[in-house]
């Protein structure tokens, strides 16, 4: 996507720039996602907790600006039932680029905890109409934390619409007030550009709604297990007919690479080509999940 010449507003303005997440994790393995603002080289450190003589460096190189520089990096070798600390670093000038903990999972059905507490979260829209964060809706992410620990949950499953597409509505990107902005030759409309234009002005909806310090807290620390819903792409995307038609053709694949970007890479490694739907499954001890995609 080009420069364009969007004019900002507070919505757009403050945007994530730097970020980890940490996505599926085993008995042995762990997906360490990250966003970096700069490409280069970068350097993933994963110890146990409380012992620095274990810890180990891996060096992965970022560049891949199409998925808007991020990267996930899978960690092998560890631990069954262990809490491990990992921080990311940018090998020029060690900035920070984040950092968090997980715990691994059982080895075997019997080692499976008697009781295991897990999160069920979905629908991440804490801004106002003037697309500012709204105090009243931000205050249960705020306890989140807490109430995560509290209750030592294990992971988390997100279940869809971790950013929205269309809210709030005159922020849309189906708003022609607010896409006329970005002053592409292909249009003022997002129907009509092409999908690498979407696939980048959904990635800056999801810098957008994770900007907020709370939510790059949750996802930093704890397996966060995604799927797609109708707000990563559109409102009631796939219940409308006019949906499946070349006229949304567009939409739909810039809407899927950008959530692959930034939520399916942490459960899959990424393929040439995106897959028809981003269903998985995956096993916790004795406990079996399987995630569907009722969206793609």
């Amino acid at each position: 996507m080009r420069t364009t010449t969007k004019s900002r507003t507070h919505f757009e303005s403050h945007q994530m720039k730097r970020m980890t997440a940490v996505g599926a994790v085993t008995d042995t393995t762990a997906r360490i996602w990250l966003r970096s603002d700069v490409a280069g080289e970068v350097s993933v450190s994963v110890q146990p907790r409380g012992k620095p003589a274990h810890r180990r460096e891996m060096p992965t190189l970022v560049r891949d600006t199409d998925a808007d520089l991020t990267q996930t990096v899978f960690v092998k070798n560890l631990l069954p039932l262990t809490e491990y600390r990992y921080e990311v670093r940018r090998a020029a000038g060690n900035r920070l680029v984040g950092r968090g903990r997980f715990e691994t999972f059982p080895a075997t059905d019997a080692d499976t905890p008697e009781k295991v507490s897990i999160a069920l979260m979905s629908c991440h829209q804490p801004f106002g109409d003037d697309g500012r964060p709204c105090e009243k809706r931000m205050r249960l992410l705020k306890l989140t934390p807490d109430i995560l620990r509290e209750n030592e949950v294990k992971f988390v499953l997100l279940a869809g619409d971790q950013i929205y597409s269309d809210i709030p509505s005159d922020r849309s990107l189906f708003y022609l007030h607010y896409t006329k902005k970005w002053n592409l030759p292909a249009g003022d409309s997002i129907m009509d550009w092409g999908s690498p234009a979407v696939r980048a002005a959904f990635q800056e909806r999801y810098r957008i709604f994770w900007a907020m310090e709370e939510i790059k807290r949750l996802y930093a620390d704890y397996p966060c297990y995604p799927i797609l819903d109708d707000h990563e792409i559109m409102d009631d995307w796939g219940a409308m007919e006019i949906h499946a038609t070349p006229k949304f053709a567009r939409i739909r694949k810039g809407a899927r690479e950008a959530y692959f970007d930034y939520q399916g890479s942490r459960v899959k490694p990424r393929p040439k080509r995106l897959p028809p739907s981003f269903d998985y499954s995956f096993s916790y001890g004795n406990i079996g999940v399987f995630v569907l995609d009722l969206r793609s």
